[in-house]
C-alpha cells in the first residue's frame, strides 16, 4: 500500500513531487499541479502515466485529457523538471468528474433545451468530452458518420489537439483506425450512459 499524504498539502521537494504524482497514477488522486516558470495557474487532473524519454533520459508525465473543471488540457504530457509545486488531495479523479460534470448539467439547462429542440444530444464539444471518458472506461461504441458508414470498435488514444481519434477493434488492441471526431454524427454505446444530465444509448452531435 503506497503512503498517504496529507490532503491539500503543498509540496515542492523534487523526490516528493514524484511520490504524489506516483500515488495519483496508481491510486487516481487529483493533485493540482504548478507549471514553471511564471504560470500561476493549478491544473486540477490526476496522472495517466509515468515515461522515461528515450530522447532525454527525462521523466515525462502525461495526465488525464481532461481536468477536474471538465475542461480539455491543450498540453497533457509534462517534463517533471517543469512542475514547481504540486498540491496533492485525497479526492479521486473520477469522482471529482462526476460532480462537475453534473454540475455543468445543472448549470446549463437552457442549453440542454435548446440542442433537444434541435433533435440531437450533445454538442460537438461535449462530444469530445463523452469520447475521453469513454477512453478512461474502456466501453465499446458503434460510430455514425456524417457519410453514414459505421465503425465499431474500443477508442485507444487520441492526437494533441483531439481532432483524431484511434480506434481498435478489441480492447488495449492495435490501432486500426484514424477517424476525424468532426465527422462523427451518432454514438452507441452497448449499455446505457449518463451525461450532463441525459440518459442514453444512443447520442446525437449537433454540429
Amino acid at each position: 500500500m503506497m503512503e498517504r499524504l496529507a490532503e491539500k498539502a503543498l509540496i515542492t521537494e523534487a523526490d516528493d513531487i514524484l511520490k504524489a504524482l506516483r500515488i495519483s497514477l496508481h491510486q487516481g488522486n487529483v493533485v493540482g499541479i504548478f507549471v514553471r516558470p511564471q504560470d500561476s495557474n493549478m491544473y486540477l487532473t490526476a496522472v495517466e502515466d509515468i515515461f522515461i524519454s528515450t530522447v532525454t533520459d527525462q521523466k515525462i508525465i502525461v495526465l488525464k485529457k481532461l481536468d477536474l473543471h471538465g475542461k480539455l488540457l491543450q498540453h497533457n504530457q509534462l517534463l517533471l523538471a517543469s512542475i514547481e509545486k504540486l498540491r496533492f488531495f485525497n479526492t479521486l479523479y473520477k469522482d471529482g468528474l462526476k460532480r462537475t460534470l453534473r454540475n455543468i448539467a445543472a448549470s446549463d439547462f437552457n442549453t440542454l433545451l435548446r440542442i433537444r429542440k434541435r433533435e440531437c444530444n450533445i454538442t460537438l464539444n461535449d462530444l469530445k468530452i463523452v469520447l475521453v471518458k469513454t477512453l478512461d472506461s474502456g466501453h465499446h461504441i458503434s460510430l455514425t458518420l456524417d457519410d453514414q458508414s459505421t465503425v465499431h470498435g474500443y477508442i485507444r488514444d487520441f492526437d494533441n489537439k483531439l481532432e483524431l481519434m484511434y480506434l481498435t477493434d478489441r480492447l488495449n488492441g492495435k490501432t486500426t483506425r484514424a477517424l476525424k471526431i468532426n465527422t462523427i454524427s451518432r454514438i452507441e454505446f452497448e449499455s446505457f450512459l449518463h451525461f450532463n444530465g441525459l440518459s442514453s444509448k444512443v447520442f446525437h452531435v449537433c454540429l
